[in-house]
């Protein structure tokens, strides 16, 4: 069993990390917006381009759909929140992924497209937002593929979860 103060601990660390990766992506976004800078890096390109559809350039013009979509998701999450287990990988992951979602958000509700940034010869570009969604799900899959086949150092939930 989890008590009040560990569980009060594991929601500022949620709270701390989700309104982090909100306000670096919208703060990163802003400075790429207002410089349009070309740099390059190695592999790494920075420069200012925007999408109106998902990831890869699917659903292209569909930028309110999108935001609506991700609105629902972002709510469902925090709706899900106290089922989250209370452990810091998960409360972690968890923070990213919807600290990325709703940083897309803001974009394709209020700009009406997502601003990237981020470009790579092998990869299309992205920005923050779309990095921590992209570290959590690889994450997500490492821990579900450890459980799966490492059964003795499963994460008990039941031992995570709280008393109601």
């Amino acid at each position: 069993m989890v008590n009040k103060q560990t569980n009060n601990n594991f929601l500022y660390i949620f709270i701390a990390i989700t309104s982090i990766i909100v306000i670096l992506d919208q703060l990163t976004k802003i400075l790429i917006k207002q410089t349009k800078p070309t740099l390059q890096f190695l592999f790494l390109n920075i420069h200012y381009s925007t999408n109106t559809g998902a990831g890869f350039g699917i659903f292209q013009n569909s930028s309110f759909l999108l935001g609506i979509l991700s609105l629902i998701f972002v709510i469902a999450l925090i709706l899900y929140y106290p089922k989250i287990p209370k452990t810091k990988i998960y409360q972690i992951v968890s923070a990213l992924l919807l600290g990325g979602a709703i940083g897309n958000m803001i974009d394709r509700l209020i700009r009406r497209e997502v601003i990237d940034f981020i470009a790579t010869s092998f990869w299309p570009s992205f920005n923050v937002a779309d990095a921590a969604i992209s570290i959590s799900a690889i994450i997500i899959i490492i821990l579900l593929i450890k459980e799966e086949t490492m059964p003795d150092s499963k994460i008990d939930i039941k031992k995570t979860k709280t008393k109601k």
